[in-house]
C-alpha cells in the first residue's frame, strides 16, 4: 500500500498567502500572519525548487525519450531506403549521423545519404 506524503503547506493556507489583503499588498502583516510566513515561507521554497528540479527532470527524459524514438525510426529508415523518398533517407541520414553514438552507424547512414545523392 503507497502512502501520501501531507504537505506541511496546506492548499487553503497557500490561497491564503496566495490572496493577501490589501495592507498585506503593501507588507503589513499582523503578528500571526508574520509568524506564519516566517514557518511557512522555508518549506514552500524548499517544495517549488523540488517541482522544479523534477520538472527538469522530467524534461530532460522526455527530450531522450523523443530523440531514441525519432533515431529507431530513421535507422530503419536508413536499413530500408529503396522504400522512401529521396528526401526522407536524407533526413534520416542527417538524424542518424548526428545522434547515434555508434561509429559504424553514423558511417553506414552517411553511405546511404551519398547513394542517394549519386542516384539524384
Amino acid at each position: 500500500m503507497q502512502t501520501t506524503a501531507t504537505p506541511l503547506i496546506s492548499d487553503d493556507l497557500l490561497n491564503r498567502f496566495a490572496n493577501p489583503t490589501a495592507p498585506e499588498q503593501l507588507g503589513e502583516y499582523d503578528p500571526e500572519i508574520r509568524a506564519m510566513l516566517a514557518v511557512a515561507l522555508p518549506e514552500i521554497c524548499s517544495e517549488l525548487l523540488t517541482w522544479r528540479q523534477n520538472a527538469a527532470e522530467r524534461a530532460a527524459h522526455a527530450q531522450t525519450t523523443r530523440r531514441e524514438m525519432v533515431l529507431k525510426k530513421s535507422r530503419s529508415i536508413v536499413r530500408t531506403p529503396a522504400q522512401h523518398s529521396a528526401r526522407t533517407v536524407e533526413r534520416a541520414c542527417e538524424t542518424v549521423m548526428r545522434f547515434s553514438p555508434s561509429a559504424a552507424e553514423r558511417e553506414t547512414a552517411s553511405q546511404v545519404l551519398a547513394q542517394t545523392h549519386r542516384a539524384a
